[in-house]
């Protein structure tokens, strides 16, 4: 798994490099969600191709993840985010391995954080711009495979930014006191 993740890293910088500015050029702006749904794609591949249990931390989150299977300790966490504990007793009661669970957190992180977009950018050539970018940064894995409770708290930030743009004030705050 490792040696095709290397192989894949590669060429996913270099196409998600040109399809950030894909709907710059005049001619080919017009094929902007064309480009929106390839960077998508790149990206959710990076994600399922990326062993959830690599990064250092990744003992914490396996115990923590371990431990949350009572809905009592949602609220007695170590670390406070109520939510985010939540999240983990769902996977736990759905019956998912902590694998498992990590990798569809991690796509849910994507999600979120295209809706957000979404609600952000109106013209598709911002969105594919936007969503390219992000994916090369380097917040785009660690946050959302390494530190994964920042990474719930900062999707949720970019999906409430969103909400407040769009005059969904209510549902914003919520979405914020969520993160």
């Amino acid at each position: 798994m490792n040696d095709l993740l290397s192989l894949y890293v590669f060429p996913f910088v270099l196409l998600a490099t040109m399809t950030a500015f894909m709907g710059m050029i005049k001619n080919l702006s017009k094929y902007a969600i064309v480009g929106v749904v390839f960077i998508v794609i790149l990206s959710v591949l990076l994600l399922l191709l990326r062993d959830p249990l690599a990064p250092p931390d990744s003992a914490n989150y396996l115990w923590m993840y371990e431990d949350q299977s009572s809905f009592h300790n949602i609220f007695t966490a170590y670390h406070g985010n109520v939510f985010f504990s939540f999240t983990q007793y769902l996977g736990n009661a759905l019956g998912l391995e902590a694998e498992e669970f990590f990798i569809y957190q991690t796509i849910g992180f994507y999600i979120l954080t295209f809706l957000g977009f979404r609600l952000i950018f109106k013209s598709n050539k911002m969105l594919l711009t936007a969503l390219s970018l992000f994916v090369l940064t380097s917040t785009f894995i660690l946050l959302y495979t390494n530190v994964i409770r920042q990474g719930l708290a900062l999707a949720l930030l970019i999906f409430a930014t969103g909400l407040f743009l769009n005059k969904f004030k209510f549902s914003g705050f919520i979405v914020l006191v969520l993160a």
